[in-house]
């Protein structure tokens, strides 16, 4: 394991590559930078309290209307970072580029989402565009904290829709017509429902721009049409459907019941809504959204929104000369280090990424990264050494992992890595199973983690339920891998069970009783696997009764009987070890004649 990474030498670090002789000189040269803050987001900016305090309100509007829309839950949403600059040419500088090292993108402002924090970056004047490109990220940012997966058709749907949120006096507003989605949908008809419901992240994804275009634009349409449309379905018809598809409804069944009408006649609703072009949207009141507090930002708050910024942009020399300056300003803050962490990853630096994670997790990090690290390593090592974790260290890494899912709750690879240690961590917790089970809901096509889920039903006593788990999880064909693990743990689960059997009655010298009982389980069928494994421990158990008979019979001194016994022994297929004491006592009994008739030596 990588030592933690004291500041000190984290300082040292930094030196050796030179990034701290310039650090922290772009603040000199600039204006008094402010912290907006709320209860959901930050604002890091050089311009005026009062331009400063209009921009974090109308964000914290725009995040209001949608807790509106949603009903007002209030799960805690990844940390957000706007950073706002006063000029273009400041911005210029963290403009995203196409590849480390490569060219500027010809963005007017971004936003970069992680899998715990976000980051904004903009000038102070954006394009519509820009704007609207920003609130659509901003709706993904906000969903990201519910502890469900919504459907693509929701996400993209509410993004174009919640993209157009403006503050228009005392009213806010969103839903305006997105022309170029109109267009499209009447030079081309959107795509039917059934198929629109049925679009997943990956069938989103690749180089095809014309069927991407069609998903956002019949997204956007299907939602404006179910929040603006005139119509007799509930107005909360888009919260009914996530809840009953959340609760196992399938997107097939959950769709005609809580839209009340078959899909078919919905597409034929959607083109006419199109073609009438009588479009409604949002305008109410300004709702009480959290009042922003103005202070003075300090050089670290700075520097670690820059250097997030700068990460984000691909821009990792400038990032981590942001990282080295905050090390030298609060050296024991664990944001510093987990920074330099990130920055030291982009650049390869394997090691030095590790120990600064550690360091972070030492100084009671409030990110989930530093976790996961630090506990993903050391299952590699214990993995890489083909070594088989013991409880207690199982336990200490399951810790680690469920100390970076309570600060970010979706985070996939940490529940199937969690999955893999609970068949061996020690003390087993009720906890455990808990973030199995929310794992299983929020990524169901996982295998691993339906392979944690089971393992914890049974450790926790119903070896039924999980074998059927698994059973399941095999009948719908699941990745190769995942079939291989679930057979080897249901080999395992069998094996044992059996194993238990014939090991208690072994211990109380009732082989023969053993082998009546493992013979009756052949009988009934065992899995393949397992009967491979059963056979020598039948050829053991064989051997034993045989033992047990000659041992009876020398006691008694029944020569013919454990002579009989004995060459049975010799004979049969068990182990090398008896069969070898067996030719001794054979080979005393020829030498002894203790009375034992010539015919029958």
């Amino acid at each position: 394991m990588t030592m933690a990474c004291p500041a000190r030498k984290c300082l040292w670090r930094l030196l050796a590559l030179g990034l701290l002789a310039t650090a922290g000189a772009h603040l000199g040269a600039r204006e008094t930078w402010r912290k907006v803050v709320t209860s959901e987001f930050a604002v890091i900016t050089p311009l005026e309290e009062r331009a400063a305090l209009a921009a974090a309100t109308e964000f914290a509007q725009y995040v209001s209307a949608q807790r509106a829309f949603f009903g007002g839950r209030r799960e805690a949403l990844p940390a957000l970072t706007i950073v706002i600059f006063a000029r273009e040419k400041d911005f210029d500088s963290y403009r995203p580029l196409v590849s480390p090292g490569g060219k500027p993108l010809a963005v007017g402002g971004f936003f970069s989402r992680h899998e715990s924090w976000a980051v904004v970056g903009m000038p102070a004047r954006v394009s519509e565009d820009t704007r609207r490109t920003i609130f659509h990220e901003g709706v993904h940012w906000f969903l990201s904290a519910s502890r469900t997966r919504n459907p693509i058709w929701v996400e993209e749907g509410l993004a174009e829709v919640f993209s157009t949120f403006r503050v228009d006096g005392a009213v806010a507003e969103w839903g305006r017509v997105i022309e170029s989605h109109v267009q499209l949908l009447r030079k081309t008809p959107p795509m039917p429902l059934q198929q629109l419901l049925a679009v997943s992240q990956a069938g989103l994804g690749g180089d095809d721009r014309r069927r991407t275009g069609a998903v956002y634009a019949g997204a956007w349409a299907f939602v404006h049409f179910l929040m603006f449309g005139k119509h007799e379905i509930p107005r909360t018809a888009i919260s009914d459907y996530l809840e009953a598809v959340t609760s196992g409804t399938p997107p097939a069944e959950a769709a005609p019941r809580v839209f009340g009408r078959p899909l078919a006649d919905l597409d034929r609703a959607l083109r006419r809504y199109l073609e009438d072009g009588d479009y409604f949207m949002a305008r109410l009141p300004l709702t009480a959204a959290d009042q922003p507090v103005v202070s003075p930002a300090g050089s670290a708050e700075v520097e670690h929104a820059l250097g997030r910024l700068a990460l984000a942009g691909r821009r990792v020399d400038l990032a981590m000369r942001h990282a080295g300056a905050m090390l030298l300003a609060v050296p024991n803050d664990p944001r510093a280090h987990e920074l330099l962490a990130l920055g030291l990853r982009a650049r390869g630096d394997a090691a030095g990424a590790l120990a600064a994670f550690e360091t972070a997790v030492a100084r009671g990090s409030g990110g989930f990264q530093p976790y996961y690290e630090v506990a993903a390593a050391a299952h590699r090592t214990a993995s890489a050494r083909g070594r088989t974790l013991e409880g207690s260290e199982a336990r200490r890494i399951a810790d680690l992992y469920q100390s970076a899912l309570q600060r970010y709750p979706r985070h996939q690879a940490s529940y199937e890595n969690l999955a893999g240690l609970l068949g061996v961590v020690d003390p087993l917790r009720e906890e455990d199973r808990r973030w199995m089970e929310l794992g299983r809901r929020l990524f169901p096509e996982s295998g691993m983690i339906q392979l944690g889920v089971a393992q914890g039903v049974r450790r926790a006593g119903d070896s039924v339920r999980a074998r059927t788990m698994l059973v399941e999880l095999l009948a719908i064909r699941p990745p190769p891998e995942t079939v291989e693990l679930a057979n080897r743990l249901l080999d395992g689960w069998e094996f044992e069970e059996i194993g238990r059997q014939i090991d208690e009655l072994g211990r109380g010298g009732r082989f023969r009783d053993a082998l009546a009982a493992l013979e009756g389980r052949l009988a009934e069928g065992v899995r393949p696997g397992v009967r491979e494994r059963l056979l020598p421990v039948r050829a053991q158990l064989r051997g034993a009764t045989l033992a047990e008979d000659a041992k009876r019979a020398w006691e008694a001194q029944d020569w013919r009987e454990a002579r009989r016994a004995l060459t049975a022994l010799v004979d049969s297929t068990a182990p090398e070890p008896m069969k070898e004491q067996a030719r001794r006592m054979l080979a005393e009994l020829d030498q002894k004649r203790p009375g034992l008739p010539a015919e029958a030596r």
